[in-house]
């Protein structure tokens, strides 16, 4: 029993008697990457160079959609005096086109994605290296982008100055 009792009162002893360190202060500040991104220029050439860069395929999946449209239109107006053979031919070249079209369209969509998903990670790593930046020189420790933050006092938000240097 006395075993127990000195062994408890030393061990309530180093626990009571653990004092803590000051905790290392945080400075906080805020962006609002969404903001920058929708007033950005970079953004705006950005998307128009994929605009140009996609447009091609864009324009030769409207000229096969306007063609699948014209024979689909030649089947439904004079499907009813054609001959079977002919009919049936004429079917199964619409029919062909809707799955090549088809194809197509799923192959430029996914590509679309791509491309944007690359430009938009290349202008976020650009924020990142812009956001380190400023956090550097302001001795910012830790920065969080606005649309997770509740409240906030003024003198946070760092935003114009990443802005500014993003543009």
């Amino acid at each position: 029993m006395r075993k127990l009792l000195i062994s408890m009162g030393l061990a309530s002893a180093l626990f009571c008697g653990v004092t803590y360190g000051a905790a290392p202060t945080a400075n906080i500040g805020i962006v609002d990457v969404q903001q920058i991104l929708q007033q950005s220029p970079k953004v705006n050439a950005a998307s128009e160079k994929l605009r140009k860069e996609f447009s091609p395929q864009q324009n030769e999946l409207k000229s096969s959609q306007d063609h699948l449209q014209q024979l689909m239109d030649k089947l439904n107006r004079d499907g009813a005096v054609m001959q079977a053979k002919d009919k049936a031919d004429l079917q199964a070249q619409i029919d062909k086109i809707q799955q090549d079209l088809t194809q197509k369209s799923q192959v430029f969509q996914q590509n679309v994605m791509n491309a944007q998903q690359k430009e938009m990670q290349d202008l976020l790593a650009q924020i990142t290296t812009i956001v380190k930046g400023v956090s550097e020189k302001k001795n910012i420790t830790l920065v969080i982008d606005k649309s997770a933050v509740v409240y906030s006092a003024d003198g946070l938000d760092m935003t114009a100055e990443v802005q500014k240097a993003f543009s």
